[in-house]
């Protein structure tokens, strides 16, 4: 898919990397409940990243047969309020918070 922002496309292996370090970064804040989405306009490049307020990062009510396999695995997989680790699906690699 085509970045957010002119200049970020990155190598699967650098978009890795960078999830990584930003999914440690996330888990070092604890309980700050903008810290994702402040990192989330920061530095993704998902299109969700560019919504207004406080939905940045937020895809919303995800049901089964939306989402690649992986992606829904990952997120079904959670409990409510937790991060899993990396997904890496064809649009990329994911950090995943689930909320509810």
């Amino acid at each position: 898919p085509m970045a957010r922002r002119l200049g970020t496309a990155r190598t699967a292996q650098e978009a890795e990397v960078a999830a990584l370090g930003a999914l440690e970064q996330l888990l070092k804040l604890g309980k700050d409940p903008n810290a994702f989405l402040r990192m989330c306009r920061e530095l993704s490049d998902c299109q969700s990243a560019a919504q207004p307020s406080t939905l940045a990062g937020d895809l919303g009510w995800i049901g089964r047969g939306q989402h690649e396999a992986a992606f829904e695995d990952a997120v079904f997989a959670l409990a409510p309020n937790t991060f899993g680790d990396l997904v890496s699906t064809s649009r990329g690699v994911h950090i995943v918070q689930r909320l509810a």
